[in-house]
């Protein structure tokens, strides 16, 4: 690599919500290589890392869009891998591996494994470890499956090679942390009760407190302090009367919570000082046994080159560690290095990015205030430690503070929302002035209790905004857990709303695909007669229960034979024949093959295409396609275990990619995803339901590890009882991560409500739960003074709306079932629909009878592979009796052709079949 001539590269910006971040981003490498090239006569070599793949692709597009209009020159750059590197942390982390992880014994060809597998090794491992005798006398109390579950957990404690079994003095200290910051809390309750409440039995319980913030305050050893706090004399709170007026909720709640932290500190056997030098002995050797059980674990994976996920990770911090050279020479592969995204870095991440960076050109960009993916290791202190970092080395800092995505009326609210939880919340200024005042927040309190009440407001929020002229691709309706996004999605269409579910694990259980893994199941065992029945009875087969009845008879299993001689000795060709072909000829062709054939013969490609114009289905198809051939190739590949639980992706790009394939055409549908999913996105009206809960938060952890002190414990089986217990580290920990998820909290929120351009809809149902969303805007809303575009509203109950569409849907058929005996899919609508809104219906018929000709002809033409041709003839005639001539000679056309033998190719090549009319 060559230093750049003019200046370098060196920029940090930090990019609010709606400020063109992926504009800015994508002119800067545009900029950058530009600027190279014109130095060089040659192109950099740049990599581009940002979250998720979907991103990588968004980019790429935005950079292939702008050359085109603006740039053509760089068009070369940005298509071509060799210059422009777009990829996810792990894909990069895996091209470092692959280049240069010989360095620790890696193959190059490694493969990522699924985490059934790792499992399976991990119990070989300890298997072969315990039968050798190298097992600690402490650690036998422990069953099977908990050792195996730490050993998992310590992996990523290991790796960094820093921590350390927590002991005796550590837990000391922790104890006594806990015990100054329980004072504080103390201190500070006392202070407000005793502003709330005064006279009575008032002053002697103030004083009882104070006695107790003392004596937590009391520079002694926990085990004498534990003692003194025993033997004070405790005094009650005072009764509530009209002469002793209580505390507020808010102080007595959070006395309430005091006082069971201090009893469980003085009651529990953990707490207790003389049993934490046998849990440092525990801890000391678990540490030695987990060293020695990860060392041949490691040896066993690069034995088979397989990594799972998170190895990428381990093993380049393991090879930075080992090989810093080699470090070094992958970061020189490289011109400059753009990171998106940089909010949702964790620590360990940064830690490789800056031994691949050190100080080569660098433009990082992200939003702290958009930081939410904690449980994958993200911090947003890590984006402020970048900051301090990069300015003290004189980096150019940038603010993008200008929104381009909201109207002014809302980005008001929200600015002035988050600025109410706190300062470091940091507002944006508005570039969008909605054209006339509007009401761009609405805030509802539905008083019954369920989620029932809100799914009801939906559909009469949605329905009043289409009747005013909005498009169903305009709305988005976003919550927390994937649980609420499918009570939606099933409410909805219940109701006939056109709804498109973005939930990321629903590509596996979506209709289409259902159908495709019953057919590959039944290649891999025809055997398996229940799935064998579900495929019989699908619309691809067609058979009604009363001839599969007929069919399988007296029998009580191995049904394939039975259903195998029917489709034999049927007077017509029936489309059965194509499973028996499949059958025998996936041995010659291969599984992939097969299958992708027999979707296609089948007619599961046109049907999907008929229901679902958009292609989103189609695509789902052909991305189960992609991943049946793809696993078939892979070395250890299991079409069976794809068939049952889905597919464990081979490829790094695709980690965890369990959503829908991309639509070529943007579906006209109500949008539901979880606010995760939503990241990036942005929509006309978006709707956030059910705020009324509290956000999950942890409350009990195995094995903790504590990153600024750099320890690790785990829960042991102590005392009398041998409970497993976590005590004082896991105290100290939960209320640290506790802190972090509550920060994390008002964050996803603020992404939820960024992704509105011009109205937001708020709800929720009943009392809200303590620390949820709703609570919060409960005390916004009393405590703002008037505002024009936000109304709060309190109704009662509400009655479900029904979609009513302008046109009948067609009635949907299967492909090659005789007219009158089709399988048809005929939606029951939940209102009646007025005669009125058929008026271009014979067009629609007209248009529907074109497809449905157009298919069968396919069908036809394709029989003619499998069937004589007199067969084929009799079946025309039967399908287009008044058109008895035309079909003959369209047949005798392709069996009779003077010049090709075109029967011999169809029957011997693949043919695909095309019309014009």
């Amino acid at each position: 690599m060559s230093i750049f001539q003019t200046q370098p590269l060196r920029k940090f910006v930090r990019a609010g919500a709606g400020a063109g971040k992926t504009w800015n981003l994508t002119r800067e490498v545009i900029h950058f290589a530009e600027g190279f090239h014109k130095d060089y006569q040659k192109w950099p070599r740049v990599v581009l890392t940002t979250f998720t793949r979907k991103a990588t692709q968004e980019l790429k597009e935005r950079m292939l869009i702008y050359c085109l209009k603006e740039k053509p020159e760089a068009i070369e750059f940005v298509q071509s891998s060799s210059f422009l590197t777009i990829t996810t942390m792990h894909g990069l982390l895996s091209l470092f591996l692959k280049r240069y992880g010989h360095g620790v014994g890696l193959s190059s060809s490694f493969k990522i494994i699924e985490s059934s597998q790792a499992d399976f090794w991990r119990k070989q491992v300890l298997k072969d470890i315990l039968s050798r005798g190298d097992y600690p006398d402490t650690l036998k109390s422990f069953e099977i499956y908990r050792l195996l579950k730490h050993l998992k957990s310590f992996e990523k404690v290991y790796w960094s090679g820093t921590y350390r079994p927590a002991q005796t003095s550590d837990l000391e200290s922790m104890i006594l942390e806990t015990c100054l910051n329980l004072a504080d809390q103390l201190a500070d309750l006392r202070q407000r009760g005793e502003s709330e409440v005064s006279g009575g039995d008032w002053p002697t319980y103030f004083t009882y407190l104070k006695e107790l913030e003392d004596l937590l305050r009391l520079e002694h050893p926990w085990q004498l302090k534990r003692e003194f706090l025993r033997s004070i004399e405790i005094v009650d709170k005072p009764r509530k009367s009209k002469r002793n007026p209580p505390l507020s909720e808010t102080t007595n709640e959070a006395l309430k919570k005091f006082f069971e932290k201090i009893k469980k500190y003085l009651n529990e056997e953990c707490y207790d000082a003389e049993l934490w030098f046998q849990t440092s002995e525990i801890l000391k050797d678990f540490d030695g046994f987990a060293q020695k059980f990860i060392k041949e674990f490691t040896a066993k994976k690069i034995e088979e080159a397989s990594l799972e996920p998170d190895d990428l990770e381990f093993f380049s911090l393991f090879l930075q560690q080992q090989k810093p050279a080699l470090s070094d020479q992958f970061g020189n592969d490289f011109d400059a290095w753009f990171i998106d995204e940089f909010q949702d870095t964790s620590p360990l991440q940064m830690k490789l990015l800056d031994a691949f960076i050190k100080e080569q050109s660098c433009y990082i960009v992200g939003d702290p205030q958009q930081s939410i993916y904690l449980f994958r290791g993200s911090r947003s202190e890590v984006f402020f430690e970048k900051n301090k970092q990069l300015q003290s080395q004189g980096a150019e800092m940038v603010l993008l503070s200008k929104n381009y995505r909201s109207t002014d009326l809302l980005l008001n609210f929200i600015n002035d929302f988050f600025l109410f939880l706190g300062d470091h919340f940091s507002s944006m200024e508005a570039t969008r002035s909605a054209s006339t005042p509007y009401e761009s927040v609405v805030m509802t309190q539905v008083e019954s209790q369920g989620k029932e009440g809100e799914a009801a407001l939906l559909t009469q929020q949605i329905s009043d905004l289409l009747k005013a002229g909005a498009s169903p691709k305009d709305f988005c309706i976003l919550t927390r857990t994937h649980n609420d996004l499918e009570f939606l999605e099933k409410n909805f269409i219940r109701l006939g709303f056109p709804v498109l579910s973005h939930s990321s694990s629903q590509f596996y259980q979506r209709r289409e695909i259902l159908d495709a893994l019953s057919l590959l199941t039944f290649l891999i065992n025809p055997w398996d007669d229940q799935n064998l029945l579900t495929l019989m009875r699908s619309p691809w087969l067609a058979l009604n229960d009363q001839m599969i009845l007929d069919i399988i008879g007296e029998h009580k299993k191995s049904y394939w034979p039975l259903f195998e001689k029917f489709f034999s000795e049927q007077s017509e060709p029936h489309c059965g024949l194509f499973l028996t072909q499949a059958f025998h000829s996936q041995e010659d062709l291969g599984v992939g093959w097969v299958f992708r054939k027999l979707v296609m013969r089948l007619g599961m490609i046109d049907y999907t295409h008929r229901i679902d114009p958009t292609g989103r289905r189609e695509a789902n198809l052909w991305k189960l396609i992609n991943l049946i051939e793809k696993t078939s190739r892979e070395p250890g590949g299991s079409l069976l275990q794809l068939a049952r639980n889905g597919a464990q992706s081979f490829d790094l790009e695709d980690l965890g990619d369990s959503g829908d394939a991309s639509s070529p055409i943007e579906p006209n549908k109500i949008n539901l995803m979880t606010i995760h999913g939503a990241k990036g996105l942005q929509f006309k009206y978006v709707f956030l339901p059910f705020l009324h809960k509290k956000p999950q938060e942890t409350t009990y952890q195995d094995f903790c590890s504590h990153e600024k002190k750099q320890l690790w414990s785990l829960r042991l089986p102590l005392g009398l009882k041998k409970q497993y217990l976590g005590g004082v580290f896991e105290d100290f920990y939960k209320s640290e991560i506790q802190k972090r998820e509550s920060e994390e909290s008002e964050r996803i929120l603020y992404v939820a409500m960024t992704r509105a351009e011009e109205k937001l809809f708020l709800s929720w149902s009943g009392e809200p739960e303590k620390k949820s969303w709703a609570i919060w805007l409960e005390q916004y809303k009393n405590q703002i003074k008037t505002q024009e575009s936000f109304r709060f509203q309190r109704i009662s109950d509400c009655v479900e709306v029904a979609f009513v569409d302008d046109f009948q849907k067609s009635k949907v058929r299967s492909l090659f079932i005789p007219p009158s005996e089709r399988f048809t899919l005929s939606p029951t609508p939940v209102v009646k629909v007025k005669k009125e809104f058929f008026k271009d219906w014979a067009q629609v018929t007209e248009s529907e009878s074109r497809r449905t000709q157009g298919v069968l002809l396919h069908r036809l033409f394709e029989s003619l592979k499998d069937h004589p041709l007199e067969r084929v003839k009799s079946l025309a005639l039967s399908w287009w009796p008044d058109q008895k001539s035309e079909m003959t000679q369209a047949l005798e056309y392709v069996s009779d052709h003077p010049e090709l033998p075109l029967l011999d190719i169809i029957r011997k090549g693949n043919v695909e079949w095309a019309y014009q009319i």
